[in-house]
Order: C-alpha cells, then sequence, then structure tokens
C-alpha cells in the first residue's frame, strides 16, 4: 500500500537477503549454456525507460532482472523496443531479443500466437487519464488513446469498457497529448507511468481519473522459438526475490 513513488526503484525497498531458485539439472544445464541473454524493452516509466541522463535503461523492472542476473548467473542485457511492431512479432524477429519486458498478464490473453508468459513480477493498476476543465460518465461513448500495438490494452477495453473507441498512438507521451489537444476525451496507462508522466508541468492541465483504477499485472513475454525451460527458469528466480 505504498503511495505512488516513480522515483523509486527495486534497489530503493527490496531486501538485501535473498536465495537462490533451485534449479533441476536441465535447467542449470541451460544456464550454463546461455551465460549471457538480451531482453527488449518498452518505454514505460517508471517500470522501464532509457535514463536521458545517462542513456542507459532504467526502472523498476530492469533492476528486478538485474537482480535475477545476480540469482542466475546469467548476464542479461537490455535493448528498447521502438514501439514499431507487436511484442509476438518482436521476439520472434532474428535481429531482435527473444525475449520483451512490460508484457501485460491477462489470462485468455488472444494476441499470444508465437509467444509464452512467466507468471507476473510485478502487479498495479490502470487508470485513465483526462482534462481538468471537464467531467467525464464512463459509461458514455468516448475515444481513448492507447499505446501503438497493446493488445492486451485493447482487450481490456473491449471486455471492460464497450462503449469506448480505442485510437493507437506510438508512444505514452502522444496519447497524453492526445488527451491535452483534444484529438481524444481519454488515455489509458498504468497508474504509476501516468503519476511519472503528469508531475512533468507541460500536462498540468490532464490529472488522473481515479474512479477507473483496475488492477494489473506485468509479466515477460518469451519467444515459442526458445526453449520453455526458461520460461520455467524465470518463475522460479522471481519468487526469490521479494518485492
Amino acid at each position: 500500500n505504498f503511495p505512488p513513488r516513480p522515483d523509486l526503484t527495486i534497489g530503493t525497498y527490496h531486501s538485501r537477503t535473498f536465495t537462490h531458485p533451485t534449479l533441476t539439472r536441465d535447467e542449470l544445464q541451460w544456464v550454463k549454456n546461455h551465460p549471457t541473454m538480451a531482453i527488449g524493452y518498452y518505454e514505460r516509466p517508471p517500470f522501464m525507460y532509457t535514463d536521458p541522463a545517462t542513456g542507459e535503461p532504467a526502472g523498476i523492472a530492469i533492476d528486478l532482472f538485474k537482480q535475477a542476473s545476480v540469482h542466475l548467473g546469467i548476464e542479461f542485457t537490455f535493448e528498447k523496443n521502438a514501439d514499431s511492431m507487436p511484442p509476438a512479432q518482436y521476439v520472434n524477429s532474428p535481429d531482435s531479443p527473444d525475449a520483451i519486458l512490460g508484457m501485460r498478464y491477462l489470462k485468455n490473453r488472444t494476441d499470444l500466437e508465437g509467444m509464452q508468459l512467466t507468471k507476473p513480477y510485478i502487479s498495479s493498476a490502470f487508470g485513465f487519464v483526462g482534462r481538468r476543465d471537464r467531467t467525464y460518465a464512463m459509461t458514455e461513448w468516448l475515444t481513448v488513446a492507447i499505446p501503438a500495438f497493446s493488445n492486451g490494452t485493447r482487450q481490456f477495453i473491449r471486455t471492460n469498457y464497450p462503449s469506448f473507441e480505442p485510437i493507437d498512438f506510438q508512444t505514452q507521451d502522444e496519447c497524453l497529448e492526445a488527451v491535452r489537444d483534444g484529438k481524444t476525451d481519454l488515455a489509458i496507462m498504468d497508474i504509476y507511468t501516468s503519476s511519472f508522466m503528469l508531475s512533468r508541468y507541460r500536462y498540468s492541465d490532464l490529472m488522473p481519473i481515479s474512479a477507473t483504477i483496475t488492477p494489473q499485472e506485468y509479466c515477460l513475454g518469451v519467444s515459442d522459438k526458445l526453449d520453455p525451460v526458461f520460461v520455467s527458469i524465470i518463475n522460479k528466480t522471481l519468487l526469490t526475490i521479494p518485492i
């Protein structure tokens, strides 16, 4: 129940004591055969983003998998996905990593052909963002900005807000700009992301619509071409990292 603090990272509030995962013989062999591995990530602050001061990947999810790297002895490196292709296509592209952070863990997802999902590594919530100078009736027909290729978000809206019309924009910033400029009625994003982004002065005319908060979880998306043993390894490792 800690309050939204986008400046926090996993290293800030994680315990320094941890145990190592108990792996099977096959899992240990897989780790031995894969001393390094690249993982893709979206620009979704504060969970994962490129630190403008250093140019390096940063954020809660990045810190979490850096700890997983210590636990396993696998050196994880992180490559930014420019939101230019759907996640399943991304992890199955020969020029991209075989796994990507920031997948929304939703039961019965319909867009996972070619992908496996690990267990969730962090819990948060969905929330809408709107303008301060108007009121919203969530049963009305409203347009809502979502990040391009965010099929999990689209499925969430279709299931929970069937009267809403999702409209794609390339980035989270573009989603907020669409609301600010009147191109859409609302934007939808993680509440920690919106807290992080609304703290910027240029979004002072926007506000979270707190009544719409809905729990959600994030996980690692993994290509089907990767041995399922890797998913088992990650699931066991996540259990050893207290959040």
